[in-house]
């Protein structure tokens, strides 16, 4: 067998582990490694971790793991994968390959498992593709492995690299360039995204997805907008709008600031657990990206409330009786109970006072923002000086 020259090529693909698997592949690389060594092989192999952000995919926290290897190579020919074939003609006969080898197209999937060799029809087991230094593809059956890897024990050299990264321990994102800079690909960085929607909802106001409209465009469509490669026709576009929504220390605050709030809030709802978990990670999937920068409302309502309370304590009491009520519309809701559908609405005043009740009739063509003046009983809460509730609203008089 020829030894592997010093500076023989090195490929290498990442992976995303399971975080809790991560010391089951060390183990089970060192082993093979060991493997190897008693076999008589030269070849290079390696592992790292790297210090990329963790990422959540379908609730498993995953960490990126890159795999550097080196076949062995005699007279130029190396294992460049190892399909393994259904004796039923089932499953698909895909290949697994050795980490950070790209095989040609053709080579993706198989038909016929025929040895290229001997071209012996029969049934098989497994077949090899071998590839040569200068650019040739050959399939190989098990037993005419030694025709081209010429050692002691060539099956060892499948069974070292193509059972490297096994399938029920590594799911196979894509391969890339272990020297590459971003190992990402769809995860997103969680405060980075988060940063990005504090400064458009500054700028913009929030807008969820479901009120979206023509007029209003929502903020997780601005974020992707401003997050990703724009069209060459809206270049211009997208640069203005990147200068004028730049994250500055108080939008990275307010991220890091939603980030505890989604940590600390109750798993209550559906939502809130699908966004804790998302919080759980320093990445997230750009599919999860909506989801992700609604989060921002939490701490758009903390501010809210605290505004609320601060406006409630200087504002003067609501008192008892039958007076008239003034100001906007601030909710539109609907109760629903056994036997009825009540639609009812919040109005705040000047004051920063808010009285709750039935939407009266001749307010329902009113939405949302609209001022609106009518008279009612009203009876404050014994809890909030500042919110009272009102009952048998009807319309105040015009003035003669």
């Amino acid at each position: 067998m020829q030894p592997r020259p010093d500076d023989a090529p090195i490929s290498g693909a990442s992976y995303l582990i399971p975080v809790d698997n991560v010391p089951a592949l060390v183990r089970h690389a060192t082993g093979l490694l060991e493997r190897a060594r008693k076999a008589g092989l030269d070849c290079a192999l390696k592992w790292r971790i790297e210090p990329q952000p963790q990422v959540l995919r379908d609730g498993d926290l995953l960490q990126w793991v890159t795999v550097l290897a080196s076949p062995p190579r005699t007279a130029g020919w190396s294992l460049a994968a190892r399909y393994d074939i259904d004796p039923f003609g089932i499953a698909a006969t895909i290949p697994h390959a050795v980490p950070g080898v790209e095989l040609p197209r053709r080579y993706w999937t198989l038909g016929d498992p025929v040895c290229e060799h001997c071209n012996t029809v029969r049934d098989r087991r497994a077949v090899f593709l071998l590839a040569h230094a200068d650019g040739r593809h050959i399939l190989v059956g098990r037993s005419c492995l030694k025709a081209f890897l010429d050692c002691p024990d060539p099956e060892c050299i499948a069974a070292l690299f193509d059972a490297l990264v096994p399938d029920e321990i590594v799911a196979r994102h894509r391969f890339r360039d272990p020297g590459s800079p971003d190992y990402g690909g769809g995860y997103l960085d969680a405060l980075e995204e988060l940063s990005w929607t504090a400064a458009i909802v500054a700028r913009y106001g929030w807008r969820s997805v479901a009120k979206s409209a023509d007029e209003h465009t929502a903020t997780a469509s601005r974020l992707a907008f401003l997050m990703d490669r724009p069209h060459p026709k809206l270049a211009s576009l997208w640069h203005a709008e990147r200068a004028a929504c730049e994250p500055t220390d108080e939008h990275r605050a307010a991220a890091r600031r939603t980030v505890e709030l989604v940590r600390a809030a109750p798993a209550d709802s559906e939502y809130l657990v699908k966004l804790k978990a998302l919080a759980g990670a320093t990445a997230i999937h750009v599919r999860d990206r909506a989801l992700w920068c609604s989060a921002i409302t939490l701490d758009i309502r903390r501010r809210a409330k605290a505004r609320e309370r601060e406006a409630a304590a200087s504002a003067p009491p609501i008192e008892s009786g039958r007076q008239v009520v003034e100001g906007r519309i601030v909710k539109l809701d609907l109760r629903d109970y056994r036997n009825f559908v009540r639609e009812v609405m919040t109005v705040q005043d000047g004051d920063g006072r808010k009285f709750w009740g039935t939407q009266p009739r001749f307010l329902y063509d009113a939405k949302e923002g609209d001022a609106v003046a009518f008279r009612a009983d009203v009876e404050p809460s014994r809890d909030n000086p500042a919110f009272a509730f009102f009952k048998r609203p009807t319309r105040v008089p015009k003035a003669a």
